[in-house]
């Protein structure tokens, strides 16, 4: 059952169309389970708490990730190894303003991830299906432009800051 009263707290300071929010999350949940044994997203053993955590998890990132990308809109949200579409999706979709590239190396996952961009109307939202940090210099994202870059247990921080 999603926590929806702790979700409003986290993104209390922020205005969001909650009914739209709740709709997309919940549709988003659908997507996982309905993805995961095909494209193993997130662990399948109690995959519906382990899904409520992860959105909880992700939105704890709200304050960090929002002001300081809505007032540098010219910048770029970078998640390596987004996998399931945590802890960007939850988020993107209450802000899909938020510029955003998803570097993921599983092609499977990135099929899930490509679709959610679709279905939810993630316009400034792009998936990559490579490796970091390989496709920084295919790609030509420039370092200049990225202002947040997030990994959930994929690289050693140390890696990530060269």
């Amino acid at each position: 059952m999603l926590k929806i009263s702790l979700y409003k707290e986290l993104l209390k300071d922020y205005p969001i169309h909650w009914d739209n929010w709740q709709k997309e999350i919940k549709q988003y949940i659908e997507l996982l389970k309905q993805w995961n044994n095909v494209a193993g997203l997130v662990s399948p053993a109690e995959l519906e708490r382990d899904c409520i955590e992860h959105i909880e998890d992700s939105l704890s990132l709200t304050d960090y990730v929002i002001p300081y990308l809505t007032e540098n809109s010219e910048l770029i949200w970078l998640d390596i190894g987004s996998g399931g579409g945590f802890p960007t999706i939850p988020i993107l979709l209450a802000f899909k303003e938020i510029r955003t590239i998803l570097i993921e190396r599983k092609i499977r996952k990135t099929g899930f991830l490509q679709l959610l961009i679709k279905k939810f109307n993630l316009v400034n939202t792009k998936v990559i299906c490579d490796t970091f940090p390989d496709c920084i210099s295919k790609f030509e994202i420039k370092q200049d432009d990225i202002g947040i870059i997030t990994a959930r247990g994929v690289e050693k921080p140390e890696r990530l800051a060269k």
